[in-house]
């Protein structure tokens, strides 16, 4: 790490994608909530700002898994000063994927075009069809009320993000 610092280095971004280890399993992203925290610990060593990534939205995610994902986000800040806010970003089933297929069975309907493609984004919440309309207004204002935190915006200027 010291020779990142010396190299100029002043952001490092990571997905870590969902603080439920029950949603980890099941995008086998192939890391735990204890490695999360000691790499966050680490880290807070070091004069490098961190940003963290996040999806809400998956299928079959419970409110308990984003009330997961919403006390690790809180947790990695109060343990390192060094961590911005993290941008929290809509899920998207993509084709190949793990749960692409699962994301169809709860009604995703799949884009024809790649016009229809290019109209699903991290911030629409349209493409969660397996989810109340409740659940997915809850979602979209998690999502709007991160990115309007980020330090992106500090630095690239207020624009719509979706």
């Amino acid at each position: 790490m010291q020779l990142v610092v010396e190299s100029g280095c002043t952001v490092l971004q990571f997905g870590i994608e969902s603080g439920s280890p029950r949603i980890l399993d099941a995008i086998e992203k192939g890391i735990t909530l204890e490695q999360i925290h000691l790499v966050n610990r680490c880290l807070a060593a070091y004069p490098i700002r961190v940003r963290y990534n996040f999806i809400l939205g998956f299928p079959d995610e419970t409110d308990e898994d984003v009330n997961a994902t919403l006390s690790l986000i809180s947790q990695l800040q109060e343990h390192n000063a060094n961590v911005e806010t993290p941008f929290v970003n809509l899920y998207t089933p993509y084709p190949g994927t793990k749960l692409y297929a699962r994301a169809l069975e709860l009604g995703f309907q799949e884009p024809q075009t790649p016009a229809d493609w290019g109209r699903i984004t991290w911030s629409s919440g349209d493409q969660l069809a397996w989810l109340s309309e409740q659940q997915r207004t809850r979602l979209k204002d998690l999502n709007r009320q991160f990115f309007a935190k980020t330090a992106y915006l500090e630095q690239h200027g207020k624009h719509d993000h979706e």
